[in-house]
């Protein structure tokens, strides 16, 4: 969203970042040594159960430290870069793919920091970055191994990829991953999820992907029906604010190129505006405010070409905070 969160030195910042970053060296080791011991020595299962113990907590380490990382990185946003390449890319570059490391959370952190370096550090450090982030998302999401939070991280990054460097996906490897990505929105209707995390990711990249203004594949697909249909079904957003804001001003553009045929889909523009107004009336930021008066301009539109009896049943079939929401918007 633009806004650094924070105040810190960029001196201050490398010199806590080199220090993280000896500690996360050392807790990669020491997990490492872990795995080896669980999967090649001869252990019983007391063993077993204190080496998976160890395993979890070193794990919890490894999240705090990674995250001491990334919030340095978003507080500083390009600044960070010397940092980043100096101090992080290359010890945790080599861990995105597993050649570099057998250890699925080693993998997991090197994936989010180099997300937040695609998202929050600017062009030249997305554009660097992008090819080495790539390779691992490709690697995640075609390995049946990975699981949950590794996927949910890749297809986080794929979508920052298609945003801020979209040069680093050809249209052959992207497609691969669309379909991908489909998959992982279409297969499960999202009332029925699982990881509700993961499915608005997966939507998020979509839009990112192949429906959004400037979209990497947005040329190259010229039947988008399907892609729409799947990524109005998994609106609105609510897991993610920063990703929710950029999903529904996607959305009036969409509208806006023709790209959402306002006759076919009024019912779930109806469901979706409705849902998203409710949240924002809630104090959930999940649409700026010059969205939401885009989506009111939505409104505007249905209201002109859809007769009043078809309107009226779609918002009689409405929950009732989406109906409240409706009418203290257009009052």
């Amino acid at each position: 969203n633009g806004m650094r969160i924070a105040q810190i030195s960029v001196l201050d910042a490398r010199e806590i970042v080199g220090h993280v970053m000896i500690l996360i060296a050392e807790c990669l080791t020491r997990r490492s040594k872990l795995i080896v011991e669980m999967t090649t020595d001869v252990v019983d299962n007391d063993e077993l159960a204190r080496c998976d113990e160890k395993l979890h907590s070193e794990q919890e380490l490894l999240t705090h430290l990674v995250d001491s990382v990334g919030y340095q990185l978003k507080s500083l946003g390009v600044s960070f870069i010397p940092i980043f390449s100096q101090l992080v890319a290359k010890p945790l570059g080599k861990l995105l793919t597993s050649s570099g490391s057998r250890d699925g959370r080693a993998k997991l952190s090197a994936t989010c920091l180099f997300d937040d370096c695609v998202e929050h550090c600017g062009p030249q450090a997305a554009s660097s970055y992008a090819p080495q982030l790539l390779q691992g998302v490709v690697e995640s999401l075609n390995d049946p191994e990975s699981d949950a939070e590794l996927i949910q991280a890749a297809v986080y990054g794929l979508a920052q990829i298609s945003r801020n460097a979209p040069n680093a996906l050809s249209a052959r490897l992207g497609q691969d991953l669309l379909a991908k990505i489909y998959n992982l929105c279409s297969n499960t209707p999202k009332s029925e999820t699982d990881d509700s995390a993961l499915f608005e990711n997966a939507v998020s990249c979509m839009g990112s992907l192949a429906l959004f203004k400037g979209a990497p594949l947005f040329d190259s697909i010229p039947d988008k029906g399907a892609l729409t249909r799947s990524f109005l079904a998994g609106l609105p957003l609510e897991e993610d604010f920063d990703e929710a804001k950029v999903c529904h001003d996607g959305l009036c553009d969409m509208v806006d190129m023709g790209l959402v045929d306002i006759r076919a889909e009024y019912n779930n523009l109806l469901r979706i505006i409705g849902e998203i107004l409710s949240f924002v009336a809630e104090g959930d930021e999940v649409a700026s405010e010059s969205t939401c008066t885009r989506l009111l301009g939505v409104i505007d539109k249905i209201q002109q070409t859809v007769d009043a009896n078809s309107i009226q049943a779609a918002f009689s079939q409405l929950e009732p905070n989406a109906q409240q929401a409706l009418v203290s918007a257009m009052q």
